[in-house]
Parts: C-alpha cells; structure tokens; sequence
C-alpha cells in the first residue's frame, strides 16, 4: 500500500514540474535484510533513473562489502562517499570502485550538503601522491567569491586600509571552504608533512576572540590601539598581552605584503577584480 502512496505522491508532484525528485531511502552501518527489501521495493515502485549509494568512508572495509550487497541486490548507477575528509581514506574510493566496478560521483569531507563535491578520482590520486590538488582549492575558493567585495578589499590594501573587520570577514569565508586539514592537504608538497599533524579546525578561534574584544573603531582604525586598550582586548579574549602583541605584529606584516602584492605588474592577488 505505502509503494502505491509513493507512485501517486510522484505523479502528483511530476505533474507540477518538478523534474528532479530525491527519494531518500532508511540508513544502516551493516546489511540488513528488511532495509533491503525496502529498497528492492521502491526501486521497483518507481523505477528511478538514477540510483546512488551513499556510504560512510570511515567504516574501512565494512564499506567495501556493504556496496558490494546493495549493489548485487540494486545494481545502483553510483557512489556517494562520506567524510573522505583526508587521502588517507582515498583507499575505501579505490577499493569500492574496484569491488562494483561503479563510479564514484560525488564526495563530501562530511555529511552535510554544504560539503558534499563532484569526485575526481585524477585529484584523489593526485593527492594520495602527494602532489596536491590545486585546481580543487580553487575552486572552493571561488565558490565563496564575491565580485564586488573583493574589488572593494583591493581598493583598501592599495590604500593601506586592510582592517580587522575585513581581516575577520577573510577568515570566516576560509572557514566556509571546508576542513582545514584538508584544504592544507590540496598544496602540492603539504599533503604528507601533515598527514600525521592534528590539525585543529578551531585554530582561528583566538583569533577571532581577540578581533571580537574590540570595539569597532578598534577594529576599524587598528592605530587606535593603545597599551590600556590592549589590556582590555587580552582580557575580554582570554589571551595575554604577549600573544595579542604578536598577533598585531603578525597583521600588520601581512598588511605590508598584501599592499606589495597588489603593487606587483600583472598581479592581481587571486579573486581581486580590476583596479
């Protein structure tokens, strides 16, 4: 009965132009018989053109044989790897690809959307190597691009106006590109210094707490900030003075090169729009 509910609720929904329809299916960490049943029943009820297996990367082998079952059991079209958040891992891809003989399309370092990325199997090997994977960065870079902000960010380093509140907002558009180890991992000859590094995807956190204790003119004019008022910024941050003052020494070093950067012919820093 609920199988003839879904083909009348899929009618229903083609009828309103709605050409893509994602039927998402009960999850499991090991085969079971009833899910799979289940499955057998709705691809049968609907007959999807497209049947993607979405697995755990982390499960080792356990992932290798679970595709293996639902594969023999639903002949899916592809695979979605989860938390593939390393090269390390870049083994259950290879592994699964070699046991069903089925592409990998997509890939996500988690297990939400917002990480979820097509799956180039030349970059994972690329990586694996050690090589890196430069194009991937990019990419991720541009997705957080923004045109006009970015024509205006340059207009302020050619000024020497960089400030903590363009700092801050630089940050928080690096940590929506995803894991920090794993961005790390995508520069060529990075990859293998820091496979066995902990890489904390916290470590912008002092930072923010100091930029957070400011007040906004502090942070938008950083030469207003006077010993009491860097007393007050270590305080309200947690931090003492001696790492709030190499972390102003550390900005306004920055500052100067980015300002050289912008100066140089033909260079445009990345994602900078014509001046």
């Amino acid at each position: 009965m609920q199988y003839q509910l879904l083909k009348m609720l899929l009618k229903k929904l083609r009828l309103k132009n709605k050409n893509v329809i994602i039927i998402d299916t009960a999850g499991r960490l090991a085969i079971d018989e009833v899910m799979m049943k289940e499955v057998s029943d709705v691809k049968a009820a609907v007959n999807p053109q497209e049947i993607l297996f979405v697995v755990d990367s982390m499960t080792g082998q356990d992932a290798v044989n679970t595709a293996a079952a639902f594969n023999e059991r639903l002949d899916f079209s592809g695979v979605v790897l989860t938390k593939l958040d390393g090269d390390t891992r870049g083994g259950a891809a290879l592994s699964i690809k070699y046991t069903v003989n089925k592409p990998i399309k997509f890939a996500s370092s988690g297990e939400k959307m917002d990480t979820l990325d097509v799956f180039y199997p030349d970059r994972m090997a690329q990586r694996i190597l050690g090589m890196g994977d430069i194009v991937s960065l990019v990419e991720k870079a541009q997705q957080q691009f923004d045109e006009k902000e970015a024509a205006r960010l340059e207009k302020k380093i050619r000024k020497n106006q960089f400030d903590f509140e363009d700092f801050k907002t630089q940050l928080q558009q690096i940590k929506k590109m995803g894991n920090l180890k794993d961005l790390m991992g995508m520069i060529p000859g990075v990859g293998k210094q820091i496979k066995d590094v902990d890489v904390n995807d916290d470590s912008f956190k002092g930072i923010e707490a100091m930029i957070n204790s400011m007040t906004l003119e502090e942070r938008r004019n950083p030469d207003l900030i006077n010993p009491e008022r860097k007393n007050r910024i270590a305080k309200g941050s947690g931090k003492d003075i001696a790492e709030l003052n190499q972390f102003l020494k550390q900005f306004e070093q920055m500052k100067g090169m980015m300002k050289m950067m912008s100066k140089m012919p033909m260079g445009r820093m990345p994602g900078m729009g014509k001046g």
